[in-house]
């Protein structure tokens, strides 16, 4: 009987897909979601929004390189008391959505209702997701084990959404690295400033400021086509309605579409050699050492690659002055690594983040570049891309 219910309910029906973004990114997020073969809008709500089935969901859960999580829609309501409430979220069937005795976690926001204090309604919708849980006393046959479910309750002038987090994790990670780097820049925000810079993995990349290598792991991975969540779990794995061979499928699908990369295309550097050695080491483990090569360098003394005859992108996220180093010093640094850019990289691509508007003049620009504020670290940061020329 529940088996039935599960593919009548949950499997065979089409669900409103929600992906949380870092503002700005909403356009280039949908886009990437279209390019999937799904429909999808950018929404207001700072995301994208598109409507598909749990097939289409295990895609852009594994495609997607700029979504924060994926969060599929259960149910909208209205309530303005807590009974309320409690009858709405006891209404709905969470045997069919989250595998039983499962840990959840209720987050809550709540803006110009009558319900705003966001404790008393988790505590709320808690009890009533584990009650209905209880009433079944086993598991679906088939269903992996229990990970820990993300439950997002969004209220809104009295008006509810429930909604499941299919990822788990938060999407920027990846799955392979062990460790960060100071002050480093997510994946997503690098894979959207490979995007801003139009960047296809055919030309090569310098990473000049590796640290942690978040620009140099996503341009490997854009290079060899291998999907962003190739090597992560996902919190939908366990769901009752989780088909692991569809899952596989879609699996075996992108792994004939990978591209066998047997020269370095993108060259990452760093003047510190524990990073660089760190970097190597995540690298290595994920097969993605034939592509990235790693040096312990001076950006000061930054050369093109022999390996490579054509121009490409320089990726660059300076220090700000602000956790590392101070101001006078970051500016010293961003305009001596201009002036070494101007000198020995005509014809490049520079994408860079400036933090502070009187360090824009100091770019080897001479029109006007590309611009983009990105929202990094609770900081506003603007992204320039531009051809490097001559000195000015």
């Amino acid at each position: 009987m529940l088996e039935k219910r599960l593919k009548r309910q949950v499997i065979a029906r089409e669900h409103t897909f929600f992906i949380p973004t870092s503002l700005g990114l909403e356009k280039i997020c949908a886009k990437q979601v279209r390019s999937l073969g799904l429909e999808a809008s950018a929404s207001g709500e700072g995301g994208v929004t598109f409507q598909g089935k749990l097939t289409d969901m295990y895609k852009a859960c594994l495609h997607l390189s700029l979504a924060n999580r994926v969060l599929m829609r259960i149910h909208e309501f209205k309530a303005a008391h807590f009974a309320a409430l409690e009858k709405a979220v006891e209404g709905i069937p969470w045997e069919l959505y989250l595998p039983l005795s499962c840990p959840i976690n209720i987050r809550v926001t709540a803006r110009k209702s009558k319900l705003y204090h966001s404790q008393a309604i988790a505590e709320r919708v808690e009890k009533a997701i584990l009650q209905q849980l209880e009433k079944y006393g086993e598991r679906v046959k088939g269903a992996e084990e229990p990970t820990p479910q993300e439950i997002f309750v969004r209220a809104v002038s009295d008006r509810f959404t429930l909604s499941i987090d299919a990822c788990g994790e938060l999407l920027h990670k990846r799955g392979f690295k062990e460790s960060e780097g100071r002050a480093p820049i997510r994946e997503t925000l690098a894979a959207a400033i490979l995007e801003f810079a139009g960047y296809d993995g055919t030309l090569p990349l310098m990473d000049p400021m590796c640290g942690s290598g978040a620009f140099s792991t996503e341009a490997a991975l854009i290079a060899a086509n291998i999907p962003p969540g190739w090597n992560r779990d996902f919190a939908f794995s366990s769901w009752p309605a989780f088909k692991k061979q569809q899952w596989l499928y879609l699996r075996s699908q992108a792994e004939k579409q990978f591209k066998n990369i047997t020269q370095p295309l993108v060259f990452a550097s760093d003047i510190d050699q524990n990073a660089c050695s760190l970097l190597l080491e995540t690298l290595e483990r994920q097969g993605l050492d034939r592509i990235v090569k790693v040096s312990n360098e001076d950006i000061l003394r930054l050369t093109p690659p022999k390996q490579v005859s054509n121009p490409g992108l320089i990726v660059v996220n300076p220090p700000y002055g602000l956790r590392l180093g101070t101001v006078p010093q970051a500016r010293e640094l961003f305009a001596s690594l201009c002036n070494r850019l101007a000198d020995q990289f005509q014809g490049w691509t520079l994408a860079a983040l400036v933090p502070h508007k009187d360090w824009t003049p100091l770019l080897p620009f001479s029109a006007q570049p590309f611009q983009k504020i990105l929202h990094h670290g609770g900081l506003k940061i603007p992204l320039l891309i531009g051809k490097i020329t001559n000195k000015k």
